[in-house]
């Protein structure tokens, strides 16, 4: 066979691979958006017309829009464990439990009690057995920081991933 021959297909070879490759700059953002009417009742049917981003003062094309019904949240449960849940502390925990088990597997949730002042009693966690033995050692006591529980439990959410 001629070098020269084989030249040739060295670089015709060469010439395709370099030919072949692509070089793509792609940026998707994805962004989560929940629309609701005057009512709060969820608006259906929407897509890429029906929204406009901006991004530093610059228009920016909505290419897609889905709808999902399954995203994963991060959950905060705050229990009154005051005495005057006595009666009704059964109930409130099997509510929970219950509750628990509807969640995704991508879910996290925490869970905070209070009486005299909060107290987080399981993390933020996707380990529903976590959460349940949490619940079921929960000790009711005097007292019922409500306001105090909130806020923390609304500062608390923040740290999830969802």
């Amino acid at each position: 066979m001629k070098p020269w021959f084989l030249v040739f297909v060295a670089c015709t070879l060469c010439a395709s691979v370099v030919m072949a490759q692509i070089s793509v700059d792609v940026t998707l953002v994805t962004l989560v958006a929940t629309v609701t009417d005057s009512n709060g009742h969820y608006v259906p049917n929407l897509g890429a017309t029906d929204f406009t981003v901006i991004e530093d003062g610059k228009e920016q094309k909505v290419a897609l829009v889905e709808r999902s019904d399954d995203l994963p949240l991060s959950i905060g449960v705050l229990l009154d464990a005051s005495t005057s849940m006595r009666p009704k502390i059964q109930t409130a925990t099997a509510a929970i439990d219950r509750f628990l088990r509807t969640l995704g597997p991508a879910d996290d949730i925490f869970l905070m009690s209070f009486s005299g002042k909060p107290k987080l009693e399981q993390n933020f966690t996707n380990d529903r057995n976590k959460i349940s033995k949490a619940l079921h050692k929960v000790q009711l006591s005097s007292r019922t920081a409500l306001y105090d529980t909130i806020e923390q439990g609304i500062l608390k959410v923040k740290d999830g991933k969802h």
